[in-house]
Parts: C-alpha cells; structure tokens; sequence
C-alpha cells in the first residue's frame, strides 16, 4: 500500500478476488467452513471405523458388492473424467495465437502521422 495507509490497486484488486472466491466456494459447496472442517475431522475416525465394521459384517453374511454395483460405479467414474477431460479441453490456448493474429498494420502510425 502507500504510506498513506490507502491499499494499492493490486493490494485491493487481490483481496477482492479472495472475497468471490471465497463467496463462490460457500455457495458451491466445495469450500467448508473452519467449523465443518474441523467436525468433518474429528468425525472421520468414527466414519472409518463404521465403514471397517460394515465391511467385517457383509464380509461375515457373505454379501459382495454387486456386478451390477460395480459397473455402474466403474461407469459413473468413466463418464465424470470424460466429462472433465471435455471440459478441460473446451479452453483455448491462447498461446498458440501468434502475434501475427494480434498485430495489425493499419494501427500504425505513419512517419507523417507521428510528426
């Protein structure tokens, strides 16, 4: 910032893109709060320990995961990283534009213009 105690432009421009982007994480989902993180934390141990005990009894009944289970879960995750591999190519490469693309010669200025 300046020694005026004013934040730069880059200094505000930053924060308020941490802002959105915090904003958008809450909105989403996919940002969890400090609190919801840290009950997911101290819950994941009893989750793990659930699903051990699940594991231990179907494993004991002698019930499998079904074919059909598997498949659809096989093809559930085949068709999410297609879609993210769409998705990700959908973006353009801005650095196989040449200059040439951008540059254009009417934008000059003459040797008269710039007298």
């Amino acid at each position: 910032g300046g020694d005026d105690g004013t934040a730069s432009f880059y200094e505000a421009s930053s924060a308020l893109e941490k802002e959105e982007e915090d904003r958008r994480m809450q909105e989403t989902g996919l940002g969890l709060s400090d609190e919801q993180a840290a009950e997911f934390e101290s819950k994941k141990g009893s989750f793990d320990e659930m699903r051990a005990k699940i594991r231990a009894r179907t494993s004991d009944l002698g019930i499998e995961e079904s074919v059909a289970t598997k498949e659809a879960v096989e093809a559930a995750t085949r068709r999410a990283k297609a879609g993210a591999d769409a998705e990700a190519s959908t973006t353009v490469d801005l650095s196989k534009i040449g200059d040439s693309v951008l540059y254009d010669p009417s934008e000059e200025l003459t040797e008269e213009q710039q007298a």
